[in-house]
């Protein structure tokens, strides 16, 4: 048996999303928004406060609260339930926090791209190759300038050149936006000081913090986990204190998540299925719960058949044109690396059970990038 956890049809909205959370921001700073905005969200930025505070927690699902944490300090403050992008992944999420662009715009739509230029997978967000693990030299093909685009902040800059910038990472990740003032936190007791500290300070500010937890920890232990249920114990604790060291500081605290996680019921190794891996140029790639197929010219009638017949109580399997004009990357001007990355095919999941595309020593407890509504939906807080 299997457990079906989605349906087989899109559960984003667009019009109720982190893209339109991020066009709030934009919008709030005088900046041109191609996307409609959150009136939520709106309603409470018109309050005009000092500190606009973006808290963005890696894997902090809606559903995940609602089950372990019901009665918690999240949720009590939580405003409205609104979605992930797609794929609900972090790649295509965080560029979407950071641009305001939806995944068919930036381009960046998971954690795995083939580069046709190279014959290479990268993974986007480390900068490394995918096969080697070793970080991109600069010497290398320029994949960042390929996936570049307009940061938030360059749009803060040119429309509200009076508010101060700062960003609140891990220590482990490095600074990209010269625009912008960077803090490198060792854990989140230290991001909470770090967000007081810069609140006191004089003028207009906007403080963008990532938060790689609680995702890391889903990933390896599970969302369902005790060490994820303790650490965001932990987490909301530390809020309240910091909302306590706030009081007396003008501000808007904006709370939300990239996507949320399912616990894996099963993997499926795809990548030891030869009759599927014999009609493919390249593996399977973008996520396990999201896969681009290219497809051999002499195999394009028979895939599908083959996929749905073995696969497809767990996956749904789309074309090329069925995947972008239902709307599942959004609207906008289409990237030029889109009808690279997707091809012929793209399968997503619908269900707990997960493809494995390479074999790999790390099995991750958690996933995303599916169709299941924990995957997708995220809280929107506000303080």
């Amino acid at each position: 048996m299997y457990d079906e956890c989605g349906s087989d049809k899109m559960i984003t909205n667009y019009k109720k999303s982190i893209l339109n959370l991020t066009n709030s921001i934009m919008k709030h700073y005088k900046a041109k928004v191609n996307h409609s905005s959150l009136p939520t969200l709106d309603e409470y930025l018109k309050e005009d406060k000092d500190n606009i505070i973006l808290l963005i927690m890696d894997g902090m699902g809606n559903d995940y609260l609602e089950k372990f944490h019901p009665d918690g300090f999240l949720l009590k403050h939580r405003k409205d339930i609104i979605t992930s992008v797609f794929p609900c992944t972090t790649t295509a999420a965080i560029r979407t926090y950071e641009s305001g662009l939806s995944p068919l715009e930036h381009g960046n739509l998971g954690w795995t791209l083939y580069f046709k230029e190279t014959n290479k997978f990268i993974n986007i967000l480390p900068y490394r190759d995918d096969d080697t693990l070793i970080k991109i030299s600069e010497d290398d093909f320029d994949y960042c300038k390929l996936m570049s685009y307009k940061s938030i902040l360059d749009y803060i800059d040119e429309n509200s050149p009076d508010v101060k910038k700062h960003l609140i990472y891990p220590n482990f990740i490095v600074n990209t936006h010269e625009n912008s003032m960077y803090h490198g936190y060792l854990d989140f007791p230290h991001l909470c000081e770090i967000i007081s500290t810069i609140a006191h300070q004089e003028g207009k500010k906007f403080i963008y913090i990532y938060c790689d937890n609680p995702d890391a920890l889903m990933h390896e232990h599970g969302p369902s986990s005790y060490v994820v249920h303790k650490y965001m114990e932990m987490v909301q604790d530390n809020l309240e204190k910091l909302i306590i060291n706030l009081k007396d500081t003008s501000y808007t605290l904006i709370i939300s998540a990239d996507h949320g996680q399912i616990d894996v019921e099963e993997y499926i190794p795809i990548y030891q299925d030869e009759t599927l891996m014999e009609m493919l140029e390249v593996r399977p790639f973008i996520e396990a719960r999201c896969c681009s197929f290219h497809v051999k010219e002499e195999y394009k009638n028979k895939f599908a058949k083959y996929f749905n017949e073995k696969y497809g109580k767990y996956y749904v399997l789309l074309t090329k044109e069925e995947f972008i004009n239902q709307g599942y990357l959004g609207k906008g001007k289409k990237h030029p690396k889109i009808d690279d990355f997707i091809r012929d095919f793209v399968g997503i999941a619908t269900t707990y059970h997960t493809f494995s595309i390479k074999e790999s020593s790390f099995i991750m407890k958690g996933q995303h990038a599916g169709l299941c509504k924990e995957e997708n939906e995220v809280p929107l807080i506000i303080i």
